[in-house]
C-alpha cells in the first residue's frame, strides 16, 4: 500500500492508514526534503491501532449426548475473530489427547456449530474439552464436560449434578427408544419456567445445562430455593427436585 503524507516538522503524527485497507505489507519511507539541512534522526515511533469492535471467538453451547455410536459432541459460536479451529480433548490416562482438530470459520459475526462424534470408546466415564486456537498460536480452553458412557437400556432421569448448584447445574436423562422428548423446569407450586428441549431425540443417554442466571426473574437470576425437572417421552414421565442455593 502506498499512501503520501503531507510534510510533517518533528513529533507531528499523521494516520496514513485511515480509510486505507490495512490488509497487507506497509512499508514506511522517511526522506529529508528541507533543502540541505543536516541533522540525526533520533527515533522513529510507530503506533499501530484498529478502531471498531473486536469479536471474541465467543462459545455459546458445548454439550453432548451418548448415542450406540459413541458420545457426540456439538458446541456453538455466535461469532468469531481469527478462528484457526477447534481440537477436540479427550482425558483418559492422566492426560489430554488431542482426538481431532475441527477448522472454525476464521472471522464472522454469523452463529456457527460444530460437531464431533467420539465413538472409539469403552464403558467408563470421561472427560471432554475443546481447545479454540487462533491463526496467531494463542488459545483458550472450554469449559469441561464429563460423560458417563454406558448404553442406555431403560428409560431414566438421574439427579442433576451438582446439587445443591449455583448457577449451573446438568441434567442427564436415557431413553433407550427414540421420540419427543420434552424437558421443564418448575417452580414449587408446580409453574412451568423454563423448557430445556421440546424435540424428537434418538435413543441414548443426552445431557443439558440449567442455567438459573439467565432466567430474569427478579433481573437477578431465580431466587435460591427448591425447583422441579421433569421429562415427558412417549409413555414415560418422571420428576425429581433440585436445590438452588446461592
Amino acid at each position: 500500500n502506498l499512501v503520501t503524507a503531507t510534510p510533517l516538522a518533528p513529533e507531528e503524527s499523521f494516520s496514513a492508514f485511515l480509510g486505507e485497507n490495512p490488509n497487507g505489507t506497509w512499508v514506511l519511507t522517511i526522506s529529508d526534503d528541507a533543502g540541505g539541512d543536516e541533522g540525526t534522526l533520533d527515533s522513529v515511533y510507530i503506533h499501530l491501532a484498529t478502531t471498531g469492535n473486536i469479536l471474541p471467538v465467543e462459545l455459546v453451547s458445548f454439550n453432548y449426548n451418548v448415542s450406540d455410536n459413541g458420545v457426540n459432541l456439538s458446541w456453538m459460536t455466535s461469532s468469531e475473530l481469527n478462528n484457526s479451529g477447534f481440537e477436540v480433548q479427550r482425558f483418559s490416562e492422566s492426560k489430554w489427547d488431542v482426538l481431532s482438530f475441527v477448522k472454525g470459520k476464521g472471522t464472522t459475526t454469523e452463529s456457527n456449530s460444530y460437531s464431533f462424534i467420539d465413538d472409539d470408546l469403552l464403558s467408563g466415564k470421561y472427560l471432554y474439552r475443546l481447545k479454540q486456537v487462533n491463526f496467531n498460536g494463542t488459545f483458550e480452553y472450554s469449559k469441561t464436560l464429563e460423560v458417563d458412557y454406558q448404553k442406555a437400556v431403560s428409560y431414566n432421569l438421574y439427579q442433576n449434578y451438582p446439587n445443591p448448584f449455583n448457577p449451573s447445574t446438568k441434567i442427564t436423562f436415557s431413553i433407550p427408544e427414540g421420540g419427543i422428548v420434552k424437558l421443564t423446569v418448575h417452580n414449587i407450586i408446580g409453574e412451568t419456567i423454563s423448557t430445556l428441549v421440546n424435540q424428537k431425540m434418538d435413543k441414548g443417554i443426552h445431557s443439558f445445562e440449567f442455567d438459573a442466571s439467565k432466567l430474569n426473574m427478579n433481573k437477578n437470576g431465580l431466587p435460591s430455593g427448591i425447583y422441579l425437572f421433569r421429562i415427558e417421552i412417549n409413555n414415560f414421565t418422571s420428576t425429581k427436585k433440585m436445590i438452588l442455593l446461592k
